[in-house]
């Protein structure tokens, strides 16, 4: 989250409001969060998450969120989702949740079953219309690369291609940039 925060300060002229939803204090995560981002650590000028440049709520998004705004629509992002971002899809105006599930060991599709059941919208990434992905490789991708991929498509209105070439390391796809003449040439 260090990474997320960073960049999130570098994005100029406006950086993403985020929020942490169903983080309280007390609990482990919240402990963890703090000895993560230094909190009363010796020599560290953070003195509470809270000072950090995000809100936190204790509260589930869909309380945190007018969850049927017209004018701020909560789109919840899923690996799961039937739906993919087209080029050119980004909406400025909306709260985009990003699920923090770190366990492996499920395999629901949590977070498009809570979309359905909220009944706000859900969208995957475009992977694999934009990058050939290595056999084996899991396309779980972390907090870091997410945000990064989403602070680009921001930026760039919606360019996702360029978002994920930009974010996700290339151990994970095929480089676009490895054509058949370069292969060959290569083998020569």
């Amino acid at each position: 989250m260090t990474y997320v925060v960073n960049r999130n300060r570098l994005m100029r002229p406006h950086p993403f409001h985020m929020v942490l939803c169903g983080l309280k204090q007390g609990t482990n995560q919240f402990a963890f969060m703090e000895e993560a981002f230094g909190v009363n650590a010796k020599g560290s000028s953070v003195e509470s998450l809270y000072s950090l440049p995000w809100s936190i709520t204790p509260d589930h998004f869909s309380k945190a969120f007018p969850i049927h705004s017209q004018e701020q629509p909560v789109i919840l992002l899923s690996p799961n989702a039937r739906r993919t971002f087209e080029a050119g899809e980004y909406d400025h105006n909306a709260a985009y949740v990003i699920g923090a599930v770190v366990d492996k060991a499920i395999r629901r599709p949590i977070s498009s079953a809570i979309a359905r059941q909220l009944g706000i919208k859900c969208v995957s990434l475009p992977l694999d219309r934009y990058l050939k992905w290595g056999s084996g490789k899991s396309k779980t991708l972390s907090i870091n690369c997410i945000h990064g991929i989403m602070a680009t498509a921001k930026e760039t209105n919606g360019d996702w291609k360029t978002a994920l070439i930009e974010n996700i390391p290339t151990r994970f796809y095929s480089s676009p940039s490895k054509t058949k003449s370069s292969l060959i040439y290569r083998n020569l």
